[in-house]
C-alpha cells in the first residue's frame, strides 16, 4: 500500500518536481556540506560556530539493527537510504560520532 502512495505521489508531483529542478541553484546536500552561514559569519564578524555531527554508526546499531525485521528491510531496500550513506560516506565521514560503534 505505502509503494503505491508513493508511486501515485510521485506522478502526481512530478510537474512541480521538474518545475523546482529547472531552478535549482544548490541542492540540499551541497548548502549542507559547504555552510555557507560559517563563511558569512566568518566574513562579517572574523569567525564562526558551528558544527556537524552525524549519528549514523550508533543509530545504526542501538536502533535499526534492534528493530522488527520488516524495519531492516525497508531501510536495507531504500534508493534513499542508500543515496545518504554515500553522502556521508564520501562527504561527511569526519562528522560520524563515534565511527565504528558497536554497542
Amino acid at each position: 500500500m505505502h509503494d503505491k502512495m508513493m508511486e501515485e505521489a510521485k506522478k502526481e508531483m512530478q510537474s512541480d518536481r521538474e518545475f523546482i529542478e529547472s531552478r535549482r541553484v544548490k541542492t540540499f546536500d551541497d548548502i549542507f556540506i559547504g555552510s555557507p552561514w560559517d563563511k558569512l559569519n566568518d566574513e562579517r564578524h572574523g569567525k564562526h560556530n558551528s558544527s556537524k555531527m552525524v549519528m549514523m554508526d550508533t543509530w545504526l546499531v542501538n536502533c535499526l539493527r534492534k528493530a522488527p525485521k520488516y524495519v531492516q528491510d525497508i531501510y536495507d531496500n531504500s534508493p534513499l537510504q542508500k543515496q545518504l550513506a554515500e553522502l556521508i560516506e564520501t562527504k561527511l565521514v569526519d562528522y560520524v560520532y563515534k565511527r565504528g560503534y558497536t554497542g
